[in-house]
């Protein structure tokens, strides 16, 4: 179906980052990410603070088309503290 719209053996290699703020906590991540045609890859590393305290992690996106999956592991940089995200986001 989009095939006609986006050459496949399009492909680019760029840096990139991201800023997200919210009440209670905020995030900026940076490293590589690899766009293919309709489809977007990035992994980076991430520093942010929740709920007054710092942290550290690695987190990876993809997406395709209008839905991106995205997935992160923190930890606090005083402690042993870990925590996970997963997410799923529909873009219009």
């Amino acid at each position: 179906m989009f095939n006609s719209l986006v050459d496949e053996n399009d492909s680019s290699f760029t840096f990139y980052s991201d800023v997200e703020f919210g009440t209670k906590a905020s995030k900026v991540t940076v490293g590589p990410a690899y766009a293919t045609g309709i489809t977007f890859t990035r992994i980076g590393f991430s520093f942010g603070r929740k709920d007054s305290q710092d942290y550290v992690g690695i987190e990876a996106l993809h997406s395709a088309i209008i839905l991106s999956f995205k997935f992160g592991i923190y930890q606090e940089p005083d402690s042993d503290k870990k925590f996970v995200t997963i997410g799923i986001g529909i873009g219009l």
